[in-house]
């Protein structure tokens, strides 16, 4: 038996039914968010004419049990289709990254940049933004770079799974503290000299 085989049959009825429970609300909510993109917004993607043509008759239809089983409709065809390529077209058209604000682009490249060169990178940060707290911006530097790929099993899914939603944590929280910090020596630069 391959490895697949042997671990599709470790996971119990529960476990299944649980995985196949969050996959079709999954889809439900990208089936929502699809039928509510606008007819500009859906030329972007390249669905296939029959998806396409499901979404335009679960828009025109008001009538809530109709709409509710013309989206069943919907994500029936997703599941048929590549859903996963679906959803981050529609993420990418729903959260464009030209809306971040400046500080929140500097710190994200910030981030890029410390994770490239390391405490050379947090000194040069640090020279430049006074006030800032060496200790924290180190440690929060520190714990994305235990959260980062390769720390875990790439055949366990679970702790793939939780090793990403870490990742995310991590560099989000070291973002927020860096844009903080950008936005309050950006403050103080703009201010009038009293």
């Amino acid at each position: 038996m391959s490895d697949d085989n042997d671990e599709a049959d470790l996971r119990s009825r529960t476990q299944l039914a649980k995985e196949r429970k969050a996959e079709e609300k999954r889809l439900a909510a990208l089936a929502n968010a699809l039928v509510g993109l606008s007819a500009k917004q859906l030329n972007k993607l390249a669905l296939d004419d029959s998806l396409l043509d499901e979404i335009t008759d679960a828009q025109r239809l008001t009538a809530r049990s109709a709409r509710a089983r013309q989206l069943r409709v919907v994500r029936r065809s997703l599941r048929d289709s590549d859903n996963r390529a679906i959803a981050e077209a529609v993420d990418r058209i729903l959260n464009p990254t030209g809306s971040l604000s400046p500080a929140a682009r500097e710190a994200e490249r910030t981030v890029d940049r410390f994770l490239e060169e390391g405490n050379d990178a947090v000194e040069a940060f640090l020279a430049t933004h006074e006030g800032a707290d060496r200790q924290r911006l180190r440690g929060l530097l520190r714990n994305l770079r235990k959260a980062q790929p390769g720390q875990v099993d790439a055949n366990d899914a679970d702790a793939s799974k939780a090793n990403t939603k870490n990742v995310a944590k991590a560099r989000k929280t070291l973002a927020a503290a860096l844009r903080t910090l950008i936005e309050q020596t950006d403050r103080r630069s703009t201010k009038p000299a009293t």
